[in-house]
């Protein structure tokens, strides 16, 4: 006699291949673009630019159908992380801008602030997860 799997462990599973597969897409449209577009005249320019973000709209598709597929512990700890990591990330881009506008630091790329918000979730995860164990 088999026994049911938990609904959670199969929303994780189906969450993983659709942010694998999402990631690939991410991956291949990027490299085409950038190998075959990177000397396109407009308006091919532009489109190619934008389309790595395609793919990334999938990803969130995969994020909040596996938030509404998983039970309400697993969907608290997910969203207390990611409400500390934007907070945390939004607290020192602001202390960041403070010392751009005088001209003091450089101006980094947006990706550096998409960056420090998914280091720290990643920490708040583990810490969330640490501290219920």
């Amino acid at each position: 006699m088999t026994s049911p799997q938990n609904p959670t462990n199969l929303a994780y599973r189906r969450f993983v291949l659709q942010m694998g597969v999402a990631l690939a897409l991410y991956w291949a449209v990027l490299l085409v673009t950038r190998l075959f577009f990177a000397s396109a005249p407009q308006p091919w320019l532009t489109l190619a630019a934008i389309a790595p973000a395609l793919p990334l709209i999938y990803a969130f598709y995969a994020i909040s159908r596996f938030l509404t597929a998983t039970d309400e512990f697993k969907r608290k700890m997910i969203v207390d992380s990611a409400a500390f990591a934007g907070s945390v990330t939004a607290v020192l881009a602001g202390a960041y801008a403070f010392g751009e506008g005088p001209g003091m630091l450089p101006r980094p790329s947006a990706w550096v602030d998409f960056a420090v918000f998914m280091v720290l979730w990643l920490v708040a995860a583990f810490t969330i997860k640490a501290r219920v164990r």
